[in-house]
């Protein structure tokens, strides 16, 4: 069961995905690719290439 804390972080990982990568609906990926589009997300972020403003939680 996902409790409040790790909805919060998908909720928000699935907005990244949406908003760089121009996903309409990342939660519908099946978990591969949805994992893959969150590793290029990620890439994108600790290159510069994108720098969105960083949470409390390091997101």
């Amino acid at each position: 069961m996902i409790d409040d804390d790790e909805y919060d972080q998908i909720f928000k990982i699935n907005a990244f995905i949406s908003h760089f990568l121009h996903i309409p609906f990342p939660e519908q990926l099946d978990d591969d690719t949805w994992a893959l589009k969150w590793a290029q997300v990620k890439w994108l972020m600790e290159k510069g290439i994108i720098t969105p403003k960083k949470a409390e939680n390091g997101l």
